[in-house]
């Protein structure tokens, strides 16, 4: 189970063509490097909220956020063809990112209705604001089901990686998954800054 990351990772690095977030709110087909294929800020700095507070769960729980996410991708990433504004959704996983932030830095306990509500709301919100401008229907969905792919894989890797850890149980692991919620946080506010800028 744990080499589960790993796989998840390879997988990642070696796809043949790879769909990079250029802006917020707008996919496109870069056939670049693996490095490149997904650096949409809002989507990472929500994941990696996420991972750090449901990764310090057990096994099965982290498992089941697992597939909630992925099913959920889907329908944000679906939904997104209606051609809704993005930046609405985008604003409100950034407000959901500081929120899941906060609660990981205090320590606050995780509530049973988090591990189910949580995966869903964050999911649904990245793939509605993953709306992308492309000549057809067809290429839409190969853009959009290429990233929801992607922005799967990296919450695998990342919410498995703080599960082996945070299973160690020791004290300055806590320490640090609070130090890494507290950067995230204050990134996220960095991001909204340019968002109220802009």
């Amino acid at each position: 189970m744990r080499l589960i990351p790993l796989i998840t990772l390879l997988l990642l690095f070696f796809t043949e063509s790879a769909f990079a977030h250029i802006l917020f709110g707008q996919a496109t087909d870069s056939l670049t490097e693996p490095e490149h294929s997904f650096v949409n800020p809002a989507h990472l700095l929500a994941i990696a909220a996420l991972g750090l507070r449901l990764g310090q769960n057990s096994e099965d729980k982290v498992i089941y956020t697992i597939v909630i996410f992925g099913l959920s991708l889907l329908v944000g990433h679906s939904a997104s063809l209606l051609s809704f504004s993005s930046s609405y959704f985008e604003s409100a996983l950034l407000v959901i990112t500081i929120i899941l932030g906060f609660l990981t830095l205090m320590g606050i306990n995780l509530r049973r209705f988090e591990i189910s509500l949580t995966p869903i709301v964050v999911a649904i919100l990245i793939g509605m604001s993953s709306g992308v401008a492309a000549q057809n229907l067809t290429e839409n969905l190969t853009i959009l089901t290429n990233s929801a792919i992607r922005c799967f894989f990296i919450y695998v890797c990342w919410v498995f990686f703080i599960w082996i850890v945070s299973s160690l149980n020791r004290d300055w692991i806590k320490i640090g998954i609070r130090v890494l919620a507290s950067w995230n946080t204050a990134i996220v506010a960095l991001v909204i800054s340019l968002f109220l800028d802009t």
